[in-house]
């Protein structure tokens, strides 16, 4: 529970428990990222349940974003941004980091969070709020909270302090397997094996790819590059709705 509790504290904007967290604490949560994403989800489900009989559905749509973005303070749009400024700004390594640690947004940061806006709000108003939408709706925030949890094993920290190094260093096997089960379970127990297999596939391989071009230039990751996989990770589910569901 202490470890759920730490999850969902720094995950959202609502702060439960201690304030100090250990890196051991820390790293232990990730485990139960995914647990928290579901909470996050039966949150926009009921809000889609109660908006829809209300107003049209792409006010609806809107109105999701803002509510998931509330969810986190939005804090994974400003990563987006930091990481869009330092990848597409940056000439070198050295520069790209530079520029990922200012607060200022540049143009590359705006254009990356408006363009994520929009394609995640043409995809949710592509999307039937009927029994298999508000599924994808639901395990949306599930899979993409998973996605850090990979991130922080897989990849090293690039810089010698800050929250990725923390993750890196205390993120171990038993928080990934356990972060990929929990996922997994949710997935099966909502659909059937075949659209279940789909939805992992195609997720998992867009992540590991993502996260490939992602750290590439930089050798790693950093906070605002695990922040952007949550933030793409909502895209690409919501992109495997639409691909799965109109076929």
């Amino acid at each position: 529970m202490t470890s759920f509790l730490a999850a969902f504290s720094f995950l959202s904007v609502v702060s439960i428990g201690k304030n100090n967290i250990n890196a051991a604490e820390l790293g232990k949560s990730t485990r139960y990222f995914p647990l928290v994403g579901l909470l996050f989800g039966l949150v926009l489900v009921v809000s889609t349940l109660i908006l829809k009989i209300l107003l049209p559905h792409q006010v609806v749509s809107i109105i999701i974003i803002i509510i998931l973005t509330a969810l986190s303070g939005g804090l994974h749009l400003d990563a987006l941004a930091d990481t869009a400024d330092g990848l597409l700004g940056g000439w070198s390594r050295e520069e790209s980091l530079k520029i990922m640690k200012d607060s200022a947004v540049g143009v590359f940061g705006a254009g990356a969070v408006t363009m994520n806006i929009i394609f995640k709000y043409a995809l949710l108003s592509s999307l039937k709020f009927d029994a298999n939408g508000l599924k994808f709706i639901l395990i949306m925030p599930v899979l993409s909270r998973w996605a850090p949890v990979y991130g922080s094993y897989f990849y090293p920290a690039v810089r010698k302090d800050g929250l990725a190094k923390v993750l890196s260093r205390s993120v171990g096997v038993l928080d990934l397997v356990i972060a990929s089960l929990l996922s997994v379970i949710i997935i099966v127990l909502l659909f059937s094996l075949t659209i279940a297999m789909n939805i992992l596939i195609g997720f998992t391989v867009i992540i590991i790819l993502l996260t490939y071009l992602l750290t590439k230039k930089i050798g790693g990751v950093t906070g605002d590059i695990l922040g952007t996989l949550i933030e793409l990770g909502e895209s690409t589910v919501l992109l495997l709705a639409l691909l799965i569901l109109t076929r």
